[in-house]
Order: structure tokens, then C-alpha cells, then sequence
């Protein structure tokens, strides 16, 4: 996996060698592992396994959210986070800032798929402003919209 753009102004680093790359994890590549998806779920196993090797993995609130849906108890879906080893990070005012800007921006442009919600926004805002880069399947939307380093996943057959 390469090596994502730095951005040193986030985080304070003194002391650090070297510091670890964080990767914000979007919905899809989560779900892929769970369910298990035919076509992306070795794939996003796979690059996940690299990542987490690499640096540190994290969702957002929006991710834990709609993870939630598919665990039944709560227990369940902290346990996954664990053995995974994501972390939940918060929200920061930035991230919402950022994602009620874009949504706007999108809108008022006509937006190009109808389907957007702002949930979207919400998961590009926080791995604009809190990860060196995105693991998704929608790498066009996130990298054209907000500019983001983003990991692609092919799907296992590719």
C-alpha cells in the first residue's frame, strides 16, 4: 500500500520517530467483511490487515452508527471493533463544519447522484480533517469531493 500524503497541522508529534498513518474505514469496506460480500469482502479483509499493520484504524460516529444496525447486542459490535483494533473517534466541530459545507456545495451545484445523504459528508468531513486517507469503495466521490487521499478496493476477482 503506499505511502498517503502527510498533514503534520493535525496532530502534534513531538517525540514521535515516526508517526503512524491513520485510515478513516467508510461503511462499505466494514459490511464487505461481515456479511460477507462475494466480490469485496477477501479484498477489504485484506487491505484492512495492511492498514492496521501500517498505522491506526478509526471510524466515525456516522460508521459506528450504521454498523449498528448488524449487531444485536452492543457487546457485539465493541467486540469487533476490538478484535479489529478500529477505534471510534469523535466528532469535532471541524469535521461538521466541513461536511454541512460540501453537502451545501454539492446541493447548490445540482448534485451529480441524487442519492447523496448527508451521511456521506459527515464520513468525508471526519477523513478530510482526522486520517492521512480513506478506505472505501467510492473512491471518486470522497477523492472529488473533498480532495482525500483514498485506498480503492478492486473487487477479489480483479
Amino acid at each position: 500500500m503506499p505511502e498517503p500524503r502527510r498533514r503534520h497541522h493535525r496532530r502534534n508529534n513531538e517525540g514521535d520517530k515516526r508517526r503512524k498513518v491513520i485510515y478513516s474505514i467508510d461503511t462499505s469496506v466494514l459490511l464487505d467483511i461481515l456479511i460477507p460480500d462475494p466480490y469485496f469482502g477477501h479484498s477489504s479483509k485484506e487491505t484492512l490487515k495492511r492498514a492496521s499493520a501500517e498505522g491506526k484504524l478509526v471510524i466515525c460516529p456516522v460508521v459506528y452508527a450504521e454498523l449498528s444496525a448488524f449487531f444485536r447486542p452492543k457487546a457485539e459490535l465493541e467486540a469487533f471493533l476490538t478484535k479489529t483494533g478500529i477505534k471510534l473517534s469523535p466528532f469535532k466541530k471541524d469535521h461538521l463544519w466541513m461536511a454541512g459545507k460540501m453537502w451545501k456545495d454539492y446541493l447548490a451545484g445540482g448534485g451529480k447522484r441524487k442519492n447523496r445523504i448527508l451521511a456521506d459528508f459527515l464520513i468525508g468531513g471526519f477523513s478530510k480533517t482526522e486520517a492521512d486517507a480513506i478506505i472505501t469503495r467510492d473512491a471518486a466521490f470522497y477523492s472529488d469531493t473533498f480532495n482525500t487521499k483514498v485506498y480503492y478496493l478492486k473487487k477479489d476477482s480483479e
